[in-house]
């Protein structure tokens, strides 16, 4: 992410190396003392309520209410998780030294019908090669296939996709379902290698103050050529589990000739987060940051891709995967 999402953890462990001094529950510690901290920060340093159309007083009216003496601190800790979950951002979290329960699955509603085992078996003409986290292979008719299943190791990709476009392939295919993200910052320099002059491809803001609209000024997320020019056509194919990072991916590579998003929805993701420590030694952490297309809409609630397409469980159980065959067919008939 732009913006780290991980900071939390180091106040995670400085929570667990003190945790035996902290007194869960206390007068001082009451309940109500804590929900309120919590609801605060949240209200004061969370990006997205226009986003998600939240009236956030609202839900401390409503859940406040169900916090009662003699509640064990899960059963409160469920009340305020319960809240966060309004949200619908799985950025956010809410945890203690004993309890961690996601507030939002990103993949609720959706059918994600995924198998690697099905490319293996029905798609390649050899085996399916690995340099890190990079899977690759040229499927049939010359094209090239890398899936990427988390988003790191940078220098692999590259060094891959350059390998590919020196052995031939007509195109090329980089599928990134249920890649959960991980790391962004890399991805503009990424693309340098896609363009032959400065590109847009979005933009970053940021949290600036406690009010809801306070935010910073967009700063801008360029492709600077590298001097090297990958010109073949890309399909780029995503679901609702390309989360976080991948969906930076997907909303950056809209804007690289020659590609094309196919498949679901991606699960957004758009924001970095920040986290803090309660007094009663709870850790909440939401998000601070947003990604901005160029057209200035966010990517947290997803990416559309250009080409819709699912796979149904009885097609892919037969060894069809509907969504590689329409990327492929993108690739193939390219103009």
């Amino acid at each position: 992410m732009k913006y780290s999402i991980v900071l939390y953890f180091v106040l995670m462990l400085s929570f667990m190396s003190c945790s035996d001094e902290l007194i869960f529950m206390d007068d001082k510690n009451s309940h109500i003392q804590v929900f309120e901290e919590f609801w605060t920060y949240v209200d004061e340093h969370y990006i997205y309520f226009d986003e998600k159309d939240v009236d956030w007083s609202e839900v401390r009216k409503n859940y406040i209410r169900q916090i009662q003496d003699g509640m064990t601190e899960e059963e409160l800790y469920d009340v305020c998780n319960a809240a966060l979950g309004e949200l619908k951002d799985s950025h956010n979290r809410l945890e203690t030294s004993e309890i961690f329960k996601k507030s939002y699955d990103i993949r609720e509603g959706y059918n994600i019908q995924f198998s690697l085992d099905v490319i293996k078996e029905n798609y390649l003409t050899d085996t399916l090669q690995r340099d890190g986290n990079v899977f690759y292979t040229i499927l049939k008719d010359e094209v090239g296939y890398i899936y990427l299943p988390t988003m790191t190791r940078y220098g692999a990709l590259s060094k891959t996709i350059k390998q590919m476009k020196s052995d031939g392939v007509k195109g090329l295919i980089i599928d990134v379902r249920n890649n959960g993200g991980g790391d962004s910052n890399p991805l503009p320099k990424i693309f340098g290698d896609f363009v032959r002059e400065e590109t847009v491809l979005g933009y970053y803001v940021e949290k600036s103050g406690p009010a809801h609209d306070a935010v910073t000024e967009p700063l801008v997320a360029k492709a600077i050529p590298s001097g090297y020019f990958f010109d073949l056509p890309i399909a780029l194919i995503t679901n609702r589990g390309s989360y976080s990072a991948t969906s930076y991916l997907a909303g950056m590579i809209k804007q690289i000739p020659k590609a094309t998003v196919v498949g679901q929805k991606t699960g957004g993701g758009g924001g970095g987060n920040y986290g803090y420590q309660l007094s009663n030694g709870w850790i909440v952490a939401v998000s601070v940051s947003d990604f901005l297309t160029p057209d200035m809409q966010s990517i947290e609630p997803g990416v559309d891709p250009e080409i819709k397409i699912e796979n149904t469980k009885e097609r892919l159980e037969s060894g069809i995967d509907d969504m590689l065959q329409t990327a492929i067919d993108v690739v193939l008939d390219y103009n």
